[in-house]
């Protein structure tokens, strides 16, 4: 579990290949939760002449078509890790991105620190941890 998250870390933080890439279209898809409330949000993807990713509302309604972009892909995942349209010093992360490249297997690390450190012993607490791990390891590589 260890060298998995330190993997998906890594993979993360790596500058990876920048790409330079012109807006074609911003798909925004309507996703019910089919609860008892009955509400629902909307998901925004940028299609770009090289490449498709998920991308915030905020950056959605901040861009154009045939805006000129700049993203990251990350060496090992092949994932977008943060982009920018080309004019502007502030880059964006997917918060998706975020959690599964960073936050989730950070967490993990440290919970397996103390967990060593400590001996808590908290076995089912690991197999959780575990699961997680892979399901994040799935999702990045068939992302």
């Amino acid at each position: 579990m260890i060298l998995i998250s330190g993997v998906i870390i890594i993979d993360f933080l790596l500058p990876g290949e920048m790409v330079n890439d012109t807006v074609v279209r911003v798909e925004r898809t309507r996703q019910s939760h089919h609860n008892a409330s009955g509400n629902s949000h909307f998901s925004f993807t940028l299609v770009g002449e090289h490449h498709k990713f998920d991308i915030t509302e905020d950056f959605a309604n901040a861009i154009d078509e045939n805006d000129e972009i700049r993203y990251s892909i990350s060496p090992l995942f092949k994932e977008v890790n943060r982009f920018k349209k080309v004019k502007s010093d502030r880059a964006t992360y997917f918060p998706l991105r975020v959690i599964s490249g960073s936050l989730l297997p950070l967490l993990i690390l440290l919970f397996l620190t103390a967990e060593r450190i400590l001996k808590w012993g908290l076995k089912n607490l690991q197999m959780v941890l575990a699961i997680l791990l892979v399901v994040d390891l799935v999702y990045l590589i068939l992302h």
